[in-house]
């Protein structure tokens, strides 16, 4: 998260935290377990799917 508000700030860039969730593919049980994570003092979901385009993206393993 630090990462991303980094280049959004140098690029000029809003990120609407608003519209923003995340799903953590492959990852450790640690961070799945909190279900949010936090950017400039706002709470951003974590979600167990995503569908994309008709494409179901699930956790706790994602393969194409």
């Amino acid at each position: 998260m630090d990462t991303l508000d980094l280049f959004s700030t140098i690029q000029d860039l809003v990120v609407n935290l608003n519209k923003t969730n995340i799903v953590a593919f492959n990852t450790s049980k640690a961070i799945v377990d909190h279900n949010y994570i936090t950017n400039r003092d706002k709470t951003i979901d974590i979600d167990t799917s995503y569908t994309y385009l008709g494409v179901l993206f699930s956790r706790p393993r994602f393969s194409m």
